[in-house]
């Protein structure tokens, strides 16, 4: 079974990145649909919006809810934001609901990347 952690660490990716390098794939996961549907390819689309709900769910999961309080649970909140709106996409063919799911995943890949910096600077 393929273990990205385990690719990460191997090729020197800091674990601090690993959420920025998921929103990011989670990105390229929305375009890919966001083609699909318009070239309606439909087992395309449908890939690659469940590979985008399998990285939400994932880092919905990892959400730490005893530490953050009302943060996190607007984290947790827009996860299933997004997530809904890949599934009514995925079920609907809708192109807004992916421009949508991908503006919300812009902003968090945005904080992560923002979080990132920020910690590496003295």
């Amino acid at each position: 079974m393929y273990n990205p952690y385990a690719t990460s660490e191997m090729d020197g990716t800091p674990k601090e990145m690993y959420p920025v390098l998921a929103w990011r794939g989670i990105l390229k996961l929305l375009a890919e649909a966001e083609r699909a549907i318009a070239e309606r390819r439909v087992e395309d689309r449908h890939r690659a919006l469940m590979r985008a709900q399998n990285l939400v769910a994932i880092l919905d999961n990892a959400v730490d809810m005893d530490h953050g309080g009302e943060a996190m649970q607007l984290v947790k909140a827009s996860h299933h934001n997004i997530l809904q709106l890949m599934v009514y996409a995925n079920l609907s063919q809708d192109v807004g609901a992916v421009q949508k799911a991908r503006e919300i995943a812009v902003l968090f890949e945005e904080m992560w990347s923002q979080a990132v910096t920020s910690r590496q600077q003295p």
